[in-house]
């Protein structure tokens, strides 16, 4: 377990310098606010928001992405919330997907990459604070105008505290990303992977050789776990993601010898016959 926490360190480390050099050069290389021609490159861009308990913290979200103009549509995927999510969502101009039981934010992430066709999918978490339109296109720009690259991150700067130590330690958890429809056609099938997904996915591109960019987020920040749930309830759920995510690390070596696009690989516990979990655990 040493040798993996070690591990861990060791690539979140090299994620911090990464991150640093490339919004380095990405500032210096950009004199001016970015500016999207979607319409000009006829690119059909996808936005899908994972939602499990948001009803107070969504709209805020869906309110600066559903007016983009450039975007096709914003999907919704309700992971069988027990508050009015689906209710709240509904009443905005979106696709709504309601998962009939709490399967994690992997399996969200998947039903709304099955629901779309689109050339690039951005993926956009709930409870952020601040999001606004330019959030949105520095996570698309660079997709657009660098053909080689396959997918951007984005880390939380000049937000809040709590948020930007955070993502200053370990930026390949952030959420919210952009795929090009190449990177994610070779994807498995996310479902079983539920916290640790972000991780799995900086690590399988890595491993497929693909080109990645980290972008830098200005003003935007996320709700803490403990802020939403309760102290202690969200000290709970966050030593549950913490949990997942160092297993999907320590396991990564060997899970990702046998992925194939589209197969549901077997990584937790309690899991059916199918390979897929099982349980309460949340998103």
């Amino acid at each position: 377990m040493f040798v993996v926490v070690s591990d861990v360190i060791l690539d979140i480390l090299k994620a911090r310098l990464k991150l640093d050099l490339q919004v380095w050069f990405t500032k210096w290389q950009r004199s001016s606010k970015i500016k999207l021609q979607v319409n000009n490159l006829n690119k059909v861009i996808d936005i899908i928001v994972p939602a499990y308990n948001e009803q107070e913290r969504i709209p805020k979200v869906l309110e600066a992405i559903c007016p983009i103009g450039w975007v096709n549509q914003v999907i919704v995927v309700d992971d069988c919330s027990t508050d009015e999510t689906s209710k709240v969502a509904s009443s905005f101009p979106v696709k709504l997907i309601s998962h009939l039981k709490n399967s994690g934010k992997g399996a969200a992430l998947q039903s709304g990459i099955k629901a779309s066709q689109a050339e690039i999918l951005v993926f956009i978490d709930a409870d952020l604070t601040g999001l606004r339109a330019k959030h949105l296109e520095t996570l698309v720009e660079p997709l657009l105008s660098q053909p080689k690259l396959a997918m951007t991150i984005g880390c939380f700067t000049k937000g809040r505290i709590s948020t930007n130590l955070s993502q200053r330690i370990a930026p390949i958890l952030n959420g919210q990303r952009a795929l090009k429809r190449e990177f994610i056609d070779l994807l498995p099938d996310l479902s079983p992977f539920r916290f640790g997904v972000e991780v799995f996915l900086s690590k399988y591109a890595l491993k497929l050789k693909l080109k990645t960019l980290n972008v830098s987020l200005e003003g935007l920040a996320q709700v803490l776990k403990e802020e939403k749930n309760g102290f202690w309830r969200g000290v709970a759920y966050r030593c549950q993601m913490y949990y997942q995510i160092i297993k999907l690390w320590w396991q990564f070596p060997k899970l990702s010898a046998k992925l194939e696009p589209g197969t549901c690989p077997s990584i937790h516990d309690g899991k059916n016959s199918e390979g897929k979990s099982i349980g309460k655990a949340q998103r």
